[in-house]
């Protein structure tokens, strides 16, 4: 069973149309629970895909190393 939201943040209109789009799927054969887990790890590496995020993951190991702290005196 495919959750649709909480009621007060999910409308009764968006919960059917989530509802009509899992139904959909499942008549095209697919799941929708992992649908929806394909998109959101989608949309994960898009948001970690960024320069911005790129970058912050590997400044601190730059300052970290010794290379910075020699080329800095």
């Amino acid at each position: 069973m495919k959750s649709t939201g909480v009621y007060p943040d999910t409308s009764l209109a968006e919960a059917r149309k989530k509802r009509e789009e899992a139904k959909k799927l499942i008549t095209e054969g697919q799941d929708p629970n992992i649908d929806k887990k394909q998109k959101k790890l989608a949309s994960q590496h898009k948001l970690n895909n960024t320069f911005e995020a790129i970058t912050r993951g590997s400044w601190p190991q730059f300052i970290d190393s010794d290379e910075c702290s020699n080329n800095a005196r």
